[in-house]
């Protein structure tokens, strides 16, 4: 089954390593990621950051079968371009650093699009430090992607019909429910892990979007402890943050409203 991943959600897989040397797609002659005329250089090795990036459509890499190394992989990086890879046929792709698919300009001014196809069953994507889907502050319903020292994925998502809307100003944000989705077999399969939600009694009526991970001033993460934003009003341009804190401690979950 062909997998696609688009970059207008925020996704996180986490550790930590820099690249120096870079290596930029043409796609000259083809779409063989193997063939060194379709790069500004050589192929790119584990010591490379390669960028998939481009303000017009190219002819986009395919790793069919083999195995390719690269350093940092940006897919998608300028703000309003594109980039496009796939990897099938039982290949491996080792990323010796960050795998970013999409991102938000650093001044707002764009959003770049990356998209990653993924397909057959002994296809593997190794990654040593963060997996980033679009460093973005996009309106429609920003989530987060995690995953485990075991290998599980935990998605964090906003759900439910509620971003269909379109009858309010507020409605232009998206806005729904949030849930935990967990998947143990690499993305193949997902079960609904719990409803994040804040109480529906205290807050009746109320649409929430955009949840990230709270993070550090060098960037890490926060274990268990997530932002997000909510509002009632489709009108009125008001929102509160709120605050997710899990406690691993005692097994319990808890969310505040950061006003109170």
């Amino acid at each position: 089954m062909l997998r696609k991943w688009t970059s207008l959600v925020s996704i996180v897989l986490v550790v930590g390593l820099t690249t120096s040397l870079s290596a930029q797609w043409t796609g000259t002659v083809s779409s063989d990621w193997y063939n060194a005329a379709n790069w500004t250089g050589a192929v790119p090795t584990s010591g490379d950051t390669t960028s998939i990036d481009s303000s017009t459509p190219l002819t986009w890499p395919i790793i069919d079968g083999g195995t390719a190394n690269t350093g940092q992989l940006r897919i998608g990086y300028t703000a309003n371009y594109q980039g496009e890879v796939t990897v099938t046929g039982g290949a491996t792709l080792n990323v010796n650093g960050e795998l970013r698919i999409g991102r938000k300009s650093n001044d707002g001014s764009g959003q770049a699009v990356g998209i990653l196809n993924v397909s057959g069953e002994t296809t593997t994507i190794n990654v040593t430090d963060q997996i980033e889907l679009g460093r973005s502050n996009h309106q429609w319903n920003s989530c987060h992607l995690a995953q485990d020292d075991d290998d599980t994925l935990h998605a964090y998502l906003i759900v439910g019909d509620g971003y269909l809307d379109t009858g309010g100003y507020m409605d232009g944000y998206g806005g729904g429910s949030i849930e935990e989705w967990v998947s143990s077999d690499k993305g193949n399969t997902w079960n609904k892990q719990r409803d994040l939600t804040p109480d529906k009694t205290r807050y009746p009526g109320w649409k929430y979007n955009n949840i990230q991970p709270v993070t550090r001033p060098d960037g890490s993460f926060v274990d268990g402890m997530f932002l997000f934003y909510g509002w009632k009003d489709k009108e009125s341009p008001e929102a509160k943050a709120f605050l997710l804190h899990e406690d691993t401690v005692n097994n319990s979950t808890g969310t505040i409203s950061l006003d109170e």
